[in-house]
């Protein structure tokens, strides 16, 4: 009886300067150092099924349960990975594929060093595929071709010494030196831009951004709508835009204590401006106000 094949992988490489990948930078800056275990957590299932993650509904609680973070915490941070880059965001937002061109290189440098036969040919991020070199040598009559052969296998050891010897790094992690040196996001990578209304959904749904906002810039829930509000309708006024929503989020709170301080130094008004003020608050909320209701004396 044949040995099945195995999938995927019992170990991948974890690179020492992990953190110094600009895309990893941008996560912990977006999301915070918690975000690190549901990255490194993702990395490892799509390992080990192969070089791929098919997302579904169940992810977000197996990662939940496995890091103790909120599921609609572990969305945001897949959203993130996949718009920084970390992950494809066409794959993700066409086949709700997790994997990237950096995940399939290092796929296959494991699988070739571990002489297995795997073909990249599903969900490929890779533009060609590597040839793997036959050890075994077609034999060939003519002894002046073997001869010229055997020479040809005695230049190129004695070229892989002088490498060996050198100091260089593999040509694989020298490619990953070259990723990590480009600090610009592959366009394959690029996620589709946002318009201001669905930036501004998504920043009105982000409870993670709502607490954030609460407990660092001291505002209530009220108070960070009707900032996030007027912040919105200043920008769609200037026309402004941004490259992502980590982008517009990040500005929306460094703009936060100055909106928060002019509320402050705002004059609070007469009786009548409070008692207008009072009856707007009502009408929006469709509760009934008259003018009964108004006391300016």
């Amino acid at each position: 009886m044949a040995r099945p094949s195995k999938t995927g992988l019992d170990y991948f490489p974890f690179d020492v300067d992990f953190f110094q990948d600009i895309k990893v930078r941008k996560l912990i800056k977006y999301q915070g150092c918690r975000a690190i275990p549901v990255y490194t957590f993702l990395l490892c299932r799509v390992y080990q099924g192969g070089y791929y993650l098919k997302w579904d509904e169940d992810l977000p609680f197996v990662i939940s349960e496995a890091t103790g973070y909120d599921e609609e915490y572990v969305n945001q941070v897949i959203n993130s990975c996949t718009d920084i880059g970390l992950f494809s965001a066409d794959l993700f937002r066409q086949n709700q594929i997790l994997t990237s061109k950096g995940i399939q290189e290092r796929y296959k440098t494991v699988t070739a060093l571990t002489k297995r036969k795997e073909v990249i040919s599903e969900y490929s991020l890779i533009n060609s595929e590597e040839i793997p070199v036959n050890s075994e040598e077609t034999p060939v009559n003519s002894g002046k071709s073997a001869q010229r052969k055997e020479n040809k296998k005695k230049e190129n050891k004695r070229e892989d010494n002088d490498e060996s010897l050198s100091g260089s790094p593999p040509a694989f992690v020298q490619r990953e030196l070259n990723d990590l040196k480009n600090k610009s996001d592959p366009p394959e990578f690029r996620a589709a831009p946002l318009t201001l209304d669905e930036i501004e959904g998504r920043l009105r749904d982000n409870r993670f951004l709502l607490e954030t906002a609460c407990m660092s810039k001291k505002v209530t829930p009220a108070e960070f709508l009707e900032a996030l509000k007027e912040f919105f309708a200043d920008k769609r006024a200037t026309r402004h835009s941004w490259k992502s929503e980590q982008d517009a989020t990040q500005h929306f709170l460094n703009w936060l204590p100055k909106w928060k301080q002019r509320q402050a130094e705002a004059p609070k008004g007469g009786k009548l401006t409070q008692a207008i003020k009072s009856a707007v608050t009502a009408a929006n909320e469709g509760e009934y106000f008259t003018f009964n209701d108004v006391n300016t004396r």
